[in-house]
C-alpha cells in the first residue's frame, strides 16, 4: 500500500512540474526569459508579503501606535499597486495576463522545432505552470481587492477606532495572504523547475 501511494504520489509530482526530471529542457534564450519572470514574480511576491506583514502590525498594533502601522501599511500597499499596475493592462488580472502571455510566448518558441513528443512534453509542463498562474490570480485577487478596500477605510479615518471597527475584515484578509503567499511560492517552484 504504502508502494502504491509512494507511486501515486511521483506520479502527481510529475505531472505537475515540479519532479526535478520531468521539466523539458529550453534554450537559452527561453531560460534568460524565463528567469526574467521569475523575478518579477519573486519580487511581486516578496511585496506582496510585506504588504500583508504591513497589514498584520496594523491588526496588532491598533490600541497602541495606530498611526505609524496605518501609515507603513499604506505605503507597503502602494508599492504593490505600483507592481500590479505596471503591467500592460492596469489591474491584477493584467498582470497575470501577461505572466501567462510570457509563457504562451515562451512556449511558442520552443516548441516551433520540436518534436510532437517534444511538443506534448512541453505543452504539459507550461500547462502545468499556466495553471499555477491562474490559481495565484484566483486567490491573489479578492485579497488584494479586500486590502485595497481596507486601506480606503483607513486613508479615511486613520484612527485606532477605526482600525477596531475592521478587526474581523483585517483578521481575514491577513488569513487569506496566508493562501496567497503559499501559491506565489507554488508558482515560483514551476517556473523555476525550467530553469538549469
Amino acid at each position: 500500500m504504502i508502494r502504491v501511494l509512494a507511486l501515486a504520489l511521483a506520479a502527481a509530482v510529475t505531472f505537475t512540474g515540479f519532479g526535478c526530471g520531468s521539466v523539458p529542457e529550453i534554450t537559452p534564450q527561453a531560460q534568460t526569459a524565463m528567469e526574467s519572470l521569475l523575478a518579477n514574480v519573486s519580487d511581486t511576491s516578496a511585496q506582496f508579503d510585506r504588504a500583508a506583514d504591513a497589514l498584520l502590525e496594523v491588526r496588532d498594533a491598533w490600541n497602541t501606535d495606530p498611526d505609524a502601522a496605518i501609515s507603513a501599511f499604506s505605503r507597503e500597499l502602494m508599492a504593490l499597486e505600483t507592481k500590479v499596475n505596471s503591467a500592460s493592462a492596469p489591474g491584477d488580472s493584467g498582470l497575470f495576463s501577461q505572466w501567462s502571455g510570457t509563457l504562451d510566448s515562451i512556449l511558442g518558441s520552443q516548441t516551433a522545432n520540436a518534436s510532437s513528443s517534444e511538443a506534448r512534453a512541453l505543452e504539459s509542463a507550461f500547462g502545468a505552470a499556466k495553471s499555477q498562474v491562474s490559481k495565484l490570480r484566483d486567490s491573489f485577487t479578492p485579497t488584494y481587492n479586500r486590502m485595497m478596500d481596507l486601506a480606503g477605510k483607513l486613508r479615511e479615518s486613520p484612527t485606532g477606532a477605526t482600525v477596531e471597527a475592521n478587526l474581523p475584515e483585517l483578521r481575514d484578509v491577513v488569513a487569506d495572504s496566508k493562501a496567497v503567499s503559499s501559491r506565489f511560492d507554488n508558482l515560483f517552484r514551476s517556473i523555476e523547475g525550467f530553469l538549469p
